[in-house]
């Protein structure tokens, strides 16, 4: 197995697994009792705040303790579409955060609203974007435009979901009581520090 995949593989696990205990802590100090969709919805968005962190190279603690001081005019594009289209990668870049305004949409259900899809979208490729600015990759507005999109577009698939379930299921599945944004910082924390 390649050692990138590994690497990858055992961060993740590290990641669940801790995430797993904070869950474990947040919900005891709350007195509430978790279901399994819960359970599975928190880990879900775990896995998938790690994955989109490791694909798009977010800046680690040791990225910024190498970083000169200095940026390169390269790396920084503020003007929209400025370079030539690329089908693929623009594509790319709206389906990477589908999964996050679905997830969202889940986690909150009758506190969504479509406005929250496109906030979350925006300041988690926001959040990577300027992250990335340590590491010498380079901070575009087109992949925050369009990764604010696919939030949208995955809350507003999560939103018909959960409109379909008000309708249609006899039990549907209860939204977390937590706030997102603490999950999101503490995983970008530990990402950033290396914890792992």
């Amino acid at each position: 197995m390649d050692r990138e995949l590994i690497v990858f593989l055992v961060r993740e696990g590290v990641m669940l697994f801790a995430s797993l205990g904070i869950m474990c802590l947040f919900s005891a100090t709350a007195g509430i009792k978790l279901s399994r969709w819960q359970v599975v919805l928190w880990l879900g968005l775990t896995f998938y705040v790690t994955g989109v962190f490791y694909l798009t190279s977010t800046a680690t603690l040791a990225d910024w303790q190498q970083f000169t001081g200095r940026f390169n005019q390269e790396q920084i594009n503020l003007a929209l579409f400025s370079r030539p289209i690329n089908r693929f990668a623009y594509l790319l870049n709206v389906c990477l955060f589908v999964p996050l305004g679905l997830l969202l949409a889940f986690w909150r259900q009758q506190h969504w609203r479509w406005w929250s899809a496109l906030s979350a979208g925006f300041y988690f490729s926001l959040l990577i974007e300027l992250s990335q600015l340590f590491n010498h990759r380079r901070s575009d507005v087109d992949d925050l435009l369009l990764n604010s999109l696919g939030a949208f577009l995955g809350g507003l698939l999560g939103w018909a979901i959960i409109y379909h379930w008000k309708k249609h299921a006899a039990n549907k599945p209860q939204p977390l009581p937590f706030n997102w944004w603490l999950l999101l910082g503490w995983l970008f924390m530990v990402w950033f520090l290396g914890i792992f």
